[in-house]
């Protein structure tokens, strides 16, 4: 199903500039339109952003969990809970990183977090090996 998006009356934070109470306009996930204030399109759930920003998500190429919980824990439950915490918050892409740890534990946590990743909503990009 087509879900079309209008967030309305926010300040939106383009790359050379901000734009009051800017009109952004998706189809599916995609912007489709940046318009000055006016009419939203008939099809699109309006989102009223007033006195807030309409910023693009956050690319996060190095963390270790969220919400309390550690993506070393190796299992799916943290991977969620770390994914869910920075989503709410406007991470929108997420590399969980590996800690120094046993062959066992890096391979249970790249395990965990292949299984999230292949959900829908998964913000999970890649892994990041490290230590």
């Amino acid at each position: 199903m087509t879900r079309h998006l209008a967030f309305i009356n926010g300040t939106l934070i383009a790359p050379d500039r901000l734009i009051e109470d800017a009109m952004l306009v998706s189809r599916d996930g995609i912007i489709t339109a940046i318009k000055p204030p006016g009419t939203p399109p008939k099809q699109a759930e309006v989102i009223d952003a007033r006195g807030c920003y309409i910023a693009p998500g956050y690319v996060d190429l190095h963390i270790h969990g969220g919400g309390g919980a550690d993506f070393m824990d190796g299992t799916v439950d943290a991977i969620r809970t770390g994914c869910r915490s920075h989503l709410k918050h406007g991470t929108t892409t997420i590399f969980p990183t590996t800690t120094t740890g046993s062959v066992d534990q890096i391979m249970q946590m790249l395990a965990a977090c292949r299984e999230v990743q292949a959900e829908q909503a998964s913000p999970i990009a890649g892994e990041h090996l490290y230590g």
